[in-house]
């Protein structure tokens, strides 16, 4: 039976799909040293962990304990074999542990002792036929030094991993007392102590669970983990006496605390004493609108906006007009009246035909047009840009169509001649529909650049 309930469990534990891993444990930190260098370091987990472990446990016996029923007599020919057949009890344990877990690696190894096993139990036989319904009782109080090896599986949730391996139980200290009963007359009892004269090493086979969690940073060194666990374990007797054969069944909660060294990668950027930092650049915006939410929409990460700062000019000589060449004298053209009236301050809405189109078609390239010569000859003047899109198509598919139409429609104005700080764009993906995006209709509506003239 036993064997059966090992192959079940091997083969459930290797038909698993080895999609779990070791963490990496990853991050940075920045130090500045004597000579004013940052030195960066990259850290993440090492292989190795070793640290002490302990916690209590719960025993279930099984099989044949025989016992003399006049343990200090031997030689007595009267002296008849008890058996007892279970019992139960409880321990605890305390140990050290060390574990290999490779970082990225499905499978791992460790190894622990526990160099104090406690474990108690009872037991009592059943009453024999005579006048006083007699029976006997054992209390056991056991002392081993349990060994155990065993592999670590890495689940696909971070620190969730499993165990499997063997135990090697060597008992060092017993106590056992052993209690003759007189049922029928009274609670009375005679207490004997029995020694234990064939010690064996137990052989056993454990399976658990447990799970790494994160506590502390150990001075830029490494890492301390602790590890919650439970395990159950099956060995065999570790009593040889009269043909003893008492197994045990036996469940550990405990706690493992564990340190590992980090593996660490040194990065140093020198520190450079002509540097200066670049100036710094604030920008507001003010709408005394309101905001209004129509309905909730699903984002996966809030679209971004563009805008271009332009620094003043800084005059670094000056060139008498007769040092110029022909070539080099600026070209100034009066602006002609555009073709296309352009409207201030109010919206001008041009769609685009399908949902990954972004190019320009014909009649946003003639407004454009009109655009340009508006801002040439109205240097206060500026425009701002927004694109928009459908919803076919993934938050940051759809962002980047919409920030692709207003660079598009951008790009064509400063072409034109257009300073680029007189124009704005941004986008906001399919966050801002007009219209429903069910049908074809309303999608084309909802795939559009606008474009709106202001005067400062």
């Amino acid at each position: 039976m036993k064997s059966t309930i090992i192959i079940l469990i091997l083969i459930v534990l290797f038909n698993i799909d080895a999609s779990g891993q070791a963490p990496k444990g990853e991050f940075k930190t920045m130090h500045i040293d004597k000579n004013r260098d940052t030195i960066a370091l990259n850290r993440s987990y090492g292989d190795w962990w070793f640290g002490a472990r302990g916690g209590p446990s719960a025993l279930l016996y099984f099989g044949d304990l025989n016992l003399f029923q006049f343990p200090g007599e031997i030689e007595n020919p009267f002296n008849s074999i008890l058996n007892y057949s279970s019992g139960s009890g409880l321990g605890y344990f305390i140990g050290l542990t060390a574990e290999w877990i490779p970082v990225n690696e499905v499978w791992g190894a460790g190894f622990g002792v526990n160099f104090l096993d406690k474990r108690t139990f009872t037991s009592e036989t059943r009453p024999i036929q005579d006048s006083l319904d007699t029976k006997y009782e054992v209390v056991g109080a056991n002392s081993f030094v349990n060994l155990n090896l065993y592999g670590r599986y890495n689940f696909p949730l971070p620190g969730l991993h499993g165990l499997i391996g063997f135990d090697l139980d060597l008992m060092v200290g017993d106590d056992f007392k052993q209690r003759k009963k007189f049922i029928n007359t009274g609670d009375i009892s005679q207490d004997q102590t029995v020694a234990i004269n064939n010690l064996k090493a137990g052989i056993g086979f454990h399976i658990g669970i447990g799970y790494d969690i994160f506590s502390a940073d150990i001075i830029n060194w490494g890492r301390l983990m602790m590890t919650p666990f439970v395990s159950l374990h099956i060995a065999s007797s570790s009593i040889g006496d009269n043909d003893s054969k008492w197994n045990v069944v036996y469940g550990k909660a405990g706690l493992a605390i564990k340190l590992g060294k980090d593996k660490i990668l040194y990065d140093t950027l020198k520190y450079d004493p002509l540097f200066e930092p670049p100036p710094a650049y604030f920008a507001s915006v003010q709408d005394s609108r309101g905001i209004e939410f129509a309905k909730y929409i699903p984002a996966e990460a809030l679209p971004s906006a563009t805008i271009d700062l332009v620094r003043n000019p800084v005059l670094l000589g000056e060139l008498r007009p007769s040092e110029l060449k022909e070539t080099e004298r600026p070209k100034v053209t009066t602006p002609e009246t555009p073709l296309i009236n352009v409207t201030v301050g109010q919206a001008n809405q041009f769609r685009f035909p399908t949902s990954t189109s972004t190019g320009l078609s014909k009649d946003v390239k003639e407004y454009l047009d009109a655009v340009a010569n508006y801002l040439l000859a109205n240097p206060n003047a500026e425009v701002r840009i927004v694109g928009h899109s459908d919803n076919q198509g993934s938050l940051s598919e759809n962002t980047e169509r919409s920030r692709a139409r207003a660079n598009n429609a951008r790009q064509y104005l400063i072409a034109r001649g257009v300073p680029g700080g007189k124009v704005l764009s941004t986008f906001s993906g399919s966050l801002s529909p007009v219209a429903p995006n069910n049908t074809e209709a309303g999608r084309r509506q909802n795939r559009r650049i606008e474009i709106v003239i202001s005067s400062k």
